[in-house]
C-alpha cells in the first residue's frame, strides 16, 4: 500500500488546525489542551470519512492519523504524557533554592 499526501489532505490540514486553535481559545474547553493531538487525529479521521479520502476504511484511518499528526505536530503527540504529568503535579520538580 502506498501512502501519499493528496491535495484533499493538504487542503483539510490547515482548516483543522484553525478549528483546533479556536477550540483551545474557548475557556470551558481549556481542560482539553493536553489531549489536543488525540482530538486532532479523531477530527482528521472524521474528515477523511466525510470527504471520502481513501477508498477503504484502512486508507481512511491512515489518512486520518497522517492528517492529525500533521495538524497537531507529531512532537506534541509524543509529549502528551509529559504534559498530563506536569499538569497533575506528579512530575519531578526542580529543587527550590532560597
Amino acid at each position: 500500500m502506498t501512502i501519499e499526501l493528496t491535495p484533499q489532505m493538504l487542503a483539510v490540514i490547515p482548516i483543522l488546525a484553525m478549528v483546533l486553535e479556536m477550540v483551545k481559545g474557548i475557556a470551558p474547553l481549556a481542560w482539553l489542551k493536553p489531549w489536543m493531538p488525540f482530538v486532532a487525529v479523531g477530527l482528521s479521521f472524521g474528515a477523511a470519512v466525510l470527504f471520502g479520502i481513501g477508498s477503504t476504511l484502512e486508507q481512511q484511518v491512515i489518512a486520518g492519523v497522517l492528517m492529525g499528526l500533521a495538524t497537531s505536530g507529531g512532537y506534541d503527540a509524543v509529549r502528551v504524557p509529559t504534559k498530563i504529568q506536569e499538569k497533575s503535579g506528579n512530575g519531578t520538580q526542580p529543587p527550590v533554592t532560597p
